[in-house]
């Protein structure tokens, strides 16, 4: 298993500061308001979605690759390798050494995502303002974007990706956000200020949330953070007054908090409105 350390990780670098993603999710979320009739969008709630297909990429690494994918999270646990190079690792053992097909990569992702409880009614309602949910994650967006098709659930969306040589064999990640965590805050900061689209809420739970929570605090959303001792809930529970906050189980999903959460959408935008 050492010699898994001694591999080289390709990534190809796109910094926060270019904004051809940003620009190409910001047209998403035009084309989705465009084909409601609307306008113009009349605002953001940001979701993170990397968690789960993490989680699917684990369910997959104990199918076929068991003792590769402990001996890399005993490396992660260890700090020997940065979160950039864990996904690097992965990739490598199931696309290189145990020789999946990319295309069966991608389906078995797929076919092991779970959408989070609640989450059709909350795009409805918030669309009924003119609100759009906008994914923003640290995993590779064509593998969440399968996952979407298979529920049948569009929505807009920002994330990594993955490369190929030219006889279509894995080389490395291109990472929008550099070695370290993508900073969320900053992009959604860049599309409050250049596009004129505010961040009305933000939903996640890990520790790249906490930036974007900061920023979306800041420009007068509020934060929806999920499980009772997630990174995110201890910031919130630390940083924040108990009104710009909800917090939610993984039990029951989202379901519980739609109107509470458009509510809180609504009384955001009266203040843009106002101010």
């Amino acid at each position: 298993m050492e010699d898994l350390l001694s591999l080289t990780p390709r990534f190809q670098m796109v910094p926060n500061s270019d904004g051809s993603k940003i620009e190409a999710v910001v047209a998403e979320v035009r084309a989705f308001v465009s084909r409601r009739r609307l306008n113009r969008p009349q605002g953001i709630v940001w979701t993170n979605v990397d968690g789960a297909i993490a989680d699917c990429l684990e369910t997959i690494g104990r199918m076929c690759a068991q003792e590769e994918f402990a001996f890399i999270n005993q490396m992660v646990a260890e700090e020997k390798v940065t979160k950039a190079h864990e996904l690097w690792l992965k990739f490598h053992v199931l696309l290189v050494e145990k020789k999946l097909e990319f295309d069966a990569l991608v389906d078995l992702l797929a076919g092991n995502h779970e959408l989070i409880d609640g989450v059709f009614p909350l795009q409805e309602k918030l669309l009924q303002r003119g609100i759009v949910l906008v994914a923003i994650t640290n995993g590779v967006e064509r593998f969440l974007r399968k996952a979407l098709e298979k529920h049948h659930f569009v929505m807009p969306l920002l994330g990594n990706d993955i490369f190929f040589d030219d006889d279509g064999s894995f080389q490395g990640l291109k990472l929008i956000h550099g070695p370290g965590w993508l900073d969320k805050g900053r992009i959604i900061e860049t599309v409050a200020k250049t596009f004129t689209i505010q961040p009305l809420a933000c939903i996640g739970n890990g520790p790249s949330d906490i930036s974007m929570a900061r920023a979306t605090i800041g420009l007068g959303g509020t934060v929806v953070s999920r499980g009772t001792n997630s990174p995110l809930s201890q910031w919130c529970h630390a940083n924040l007054k108990p009104e710009q906050f909800l917090q939610y189980t993984g039990e029951h999903g989202l379901r519980g908090w739609v109107s509470e959460i458009v509510r809180r959408c609504a009384n955001a935008q009266r203040q843009a409105a106002a101010s």
